[in-house]
C-alpha cells in the first residue's frame, strides 16, 4: 500500500517514533510516499505558547522540557554529519527515508486533497495530527484513514490523554489505532494494546513506554488493512470520556497526586 503521514513537527518524541515505525515499514511491501508535518502550536503564538507552557509545568519541570528539546535540536543538526545518530526532528526523518515532503496551511485544502487522489494514495496515517480531518480528505485514499492514539479508547478522547489517565490513577494505559470520521477519535478499533502503569512511572517515561510499541502496533493495522481483515474493536461512542488540554490548575492537581512530569 502506497501511504501518507500527516503528524506536527513536535520536537521531543515524534522524529524516533516516525523514525522506528519507518524502519520497520521498510521491510514490507508497504511504502511511505508522502509527510506532511504540520506546526505543534495550535492557536497561540509562540509567546503565548512558552508562557502558558512555563505556567503548566512550572519553572522547574519547564526548565527539564527545554533542556530536552534543546538536546534534540542540537542532535538533529548533528545528523546531517553523521546521520548514523538517528533521527532528532521530523526533517531529520525526511532527509534519511527520502520521503516527499508536502507543505501546506490546511490539509482539508482543495489541492491537498487532490494531491492525495492524484498521488493514488491508499492510507493516510495520522499521527498527532494538529488539524481534524474533514470528510473530503478522509475520503480521498483509496483505504481509508486511520489515526494513532495513545489511550485505550473510547476512553480519553481528546489531547493529553497519557495526562489524563495518569492524574485519574489509572493503573492501565495504552494505544488504538483506529478508522477515522469526522468526529474526534471516533471509529472503530483496528488494534489495541494496554500498557501497565507502575508507581515509578512519571508522564515522561509513559510516553516513552508508548513509543516502544506504538511503531509495530500501526504496521500491524496497517498489515491488517491491506489483507482485508475487517475484524474491529467497538469504539462505543456511549463510554467515551473526553478531555481538552490540561489547565494550570490540572497540573497543580496532577503533583498534589504525587504524579511527576519527569
Amino acid at each position: 500500500m502506497r501511504i501518507f503521514i500527516i503528524t506536527q513537527n513536535a520536537p521531543m518524541y515524534m522524529a524516533g517514533f516516525l523514525d522506528d515505525f519507518l524502519d520497520l515499514a521498510d521491510n514490507t511491501p508497504h511504502k511511505v510516499v508522502g509527510i506532511t508535518s504540520l506546526s505543534p502550536i495550535f492557536n497561540n503564538s509562540v509567546f503565548q505558547e512558552f508562557k502558558s507552557r512555563l505556567d503548566f509545568y512550572g519553572l522547574v519541570d519547564f526548565l527539564k522540557m527545554a533542556f530536552l528539546i534543546t538536546w534534540n535540536k542540537l542532535l538533529s543538526y548533528v545528523f546531517y554529519l553523521s546521520p548514523s545518530i538517528g533521527c532528532y526532528s521530523v526533517n531529520n526523518v525526511i532527509k534519511k527515508y527520502g520521503l516527499k515532503e508536502l507543505k501546506t496551511t490546511s490539509i482539508n485544502s482543495n489541492a491537498f486533497v487532490e494531491f492525495i487522489k492524484e498521488a493514488k494514495i491508499d492510507l493516510i496515517l495520522s499521527i498527532a495530527s494538529s488539524q481534524i480531518l474533514k470528510q473530503d480528505l478522509l475520503n480521498a485514499p483509496q483505504k481509508g484513514s486511520i489515526n494513532y492514539h495513545t489511550a485505550l479508547l473510547p476512553k480519553y478522547r481528546g489531547r493529553q490523554p497519557l495526562f489524563w489517565a495518569l492524574l485519574n490513577g489509572e493503573k492501565e494505559v495504552g494505544i488504538s489505532v483506529h478508522e477515522m470520521d469526522e468526529k474526534l477519535d471516533n471509529g472503530p478499533i483496528i488494534v489495541q494494546k494496554k500498557i501497565n502503569v507502575n508507581s515509578r512511572d512519571s508522564l515522561h517515561s509513559i510516553y516513552l513506554k508508548t513509543l516502544k510499541v506504538g511503531p509495530e502496533l500501526i504496521l500491524e493495522a496497517i498489515e491488517k488493512i491491506a489483507r482485508g481483515d475487517k475484524d474491529r474493536i467497538e469504539n462505543d461512542p456511549d463510554r467515551a470520556t473526553y478531555n481538552s488540554f490540561p489547565t494550570r490548575e490540572d497540573a497543580k492537581s496532577f503533583k498534589k497526586r504525587g504524579k511527576r512530569f519527569f
